[in-house]
């Protein structure tokens, strides 16, 4: 139980804070743009925050060419998010 728990514990750290990374850029990238937050703005960040979640168990469950294409694009935007964060 203490595992599951622990787990569970550190995924919540991690979409907490990928949330927080994500926020930040689309944010910034909204007001460079003059883009107020819509609809649009908070469908895209959760897309962008539950990607590489979501295509690492996927890639676990069933492994074919969708997932693998689907874990690359999602892992390619989550280390170009942490340099956008830095460049920002």
């Amino acid at each position: 139980m203490k595992t599951v728990l622990r787990v569970a514990g550190t995924i919540t750290i991690f979409l907490f804070g990928f949330f927080a990374i994500n926020y930040c850029i689309f944010y910034v990238i909204a007001t460079l743009f003059n883009i107020k937050p819509g609809l649009i703005f908070y469908t895209l960040l959760i897309i962008a925050v539950v990607s590489y979640p979501l295509s690492t168990l996927g890639g676990r469950i069933v492994s074919n060419r969708y997932i693998r294409i689907f874990y690359i694009i999602a892992s390619s935007w989550m280390g170009i998010s942490f340099y956008l964060l830095t460049f920002i």
